[in-house]
């Protein structure tokens, strides 16, 4: 277990039972978001301050009542009824809008209180991760055919030119005859020479052409290396676009250089009703919404909100090519004048918004941790039930897959 204090200890020593969340649910996996279904032992993920071990997973046939809550910026998740979250409670002084914690424990998802409820209501917490600063080092042997003379015994640093044109990649790249092609509108000549750049200083030479019709620029990289690497780091489709965990270990610069990268591809500042620059970006990989969203936290300190829009079968136009549209998934960097989230040294607060139960019939999935934890990224116990150190039985479910365990230290 890691090294919590006496009073976290007995928040988070709790045993292990069968409360769930649906499939397809993103965890914090180790450096990255992963589906909950895809997680195995040999795997390890966030905790509050380091990473920890599965030591199990579970996966069950659930029909009944979900509960639906819609947490402002991080969007919608669902749990079984039962399913703990730790949340803090707070109340707001109508004059002056400052907040006052009244407690904070863990709660059942059906028994979560929304704002605007009347009362004081629940804000889930996401803690503070310790950021990560050491220059981050590629292995592109598996990728290397025969070795060239840009990497030296199948090693890459990740620099900030790389991450640039990674970020570009990710929002306007694609796989092209063994090399990376980015198509750029023929207006946006600071991006094209910026991305030009940066492919440079790699020590590639740029092929740049425009396409036909001239409306669009399209922009080569040579590189069967990158290429393979490339594809197999952040995927070929833009339904299927992510990052990887090297760009959750890279340092904050190296972050903010792939982000700038990524966000001059898909990103736009939009001037608000009164007169506010907000700015936007949007994806069609709904993963890749949810990692980046979580990167600006952590690595920046920003929140960004998450909005969905349904559109999966239409069709539209991007740079003069017909091309079939998926759900967009948008994300708004916070301006409000009066914050509804707020921080303090270990966590950010997100407060709940609205809960409906609703309907389900499938497969639901829960974890095992040494911690008894898990984030998605807000803090979720593996558990309901607080069992008897020595039980095999859950007391409430009745789940009999439970293993005994020793008392934790007292110190």
């Amino acid at each position: 277990m890691a090294k919590f204090e006496v009073a976290e200890r007995r928040l988070f020593n709790v045993k292990i039972c069968m409360r769930c969340v649906p499939k397809g649910t993103f965890v914090w996996g180790n450096s990255s978001l992963k589906p909950i279904e895809s997680l195995d032992e040999s795997q390890r993920i966030q905790g509050v301050r380091e990473y920890q071990k599965i030591l199990n997973t579970f996966c069950r046939e659930y029909r009944g009542n979900i509960v639906q809550l819609k947490v402002r910026y991080l969007g919608d998740f669902f749990f079984t009824p039962e399913h703990e979250i730790l949340a803090t409670r707070f109340e707001e002084d109508g004059r002056t809008g400052k907040r006052y914690p009244e407690e904070t424990a863990w709660v059942n998802a059906e028994n979560l209180i929304p704002a605007k409820s009347g009362g004081p209501s629940h804000y889930v917490m996401t803690p503070k991760v310790p950021k990560k600063g050491d220059p981050v080092v590629l292995d592109m042997a598996p990728f290397i055919k025969k070795i060239g003379r840009t990497y030296i015994k199948g090693k890459l640093e990740l620099s900030k030119a790389l991450a640039y044109v990674m970020g570009w990649y990710v929002s306007e790249g694609c796989l092209c005859a063994g090399s990376l092609a980015f198509f750029l509108s023929s207006k946006e000549k600071s991006n094209i020479e910026s991305l030009k750049k940066a492919i440079q200083e790699l020590g590639y030479k740029p092929n740049c052409k425009p396409t036909k019709g001239g409306s669009c620029v399209r922009i080569l990289l040579p590189s069967r290396v990158l290429s393979r690497a490339f594809g197999t780091w952040f995927g070929t489709e833009s339904k299927e676009k992510r990052t990887p965990s090297f760009i959750f270990d890279a340092p904050t610069d190296v972050f903010k250089t792939f982000f700038e990268g990524y966000f001059r591809g898909d990103g736009a500042e939009m001037l608000n009703k009164n007169g506010t620059v907000v700015k936007v970006f949007s994806t069609s990989s709904q993963l890749l919404a949810k990692q980046l969203q979580l990167l600006l936290l952590e690595k920046l300190g920003e929140v960004w909100g998450l909005a969905t829009i349904r559109r999966d079968g239409d069709e539209g136009v991007i740079c003069g090519r017909k091309v079939r549209l998926h759900d967009h998934y948008i994300l708004r960097k916070s301006f409000e004048k009066r914050r509804w989230w707020f921080e303090d040294e270990k966590f950010y607060y997100f407060p709940v918004t609205a809960k409906r139960f609703v309907e389900f019939n499938g497969e639901v999935y829960n974890l095992e941790t040494n911690e008894n934890i898990y984030l998605l990224p807000f803090v979720v116990h593996n558990c309901n039930s607080k069992n008897p150190l020595k039980a095999t039985k859950c007391r409430k479910c009745g789940y009999k897959g439970l293993r005994a365990k020793s008392r934790e230290p007292s110190g």
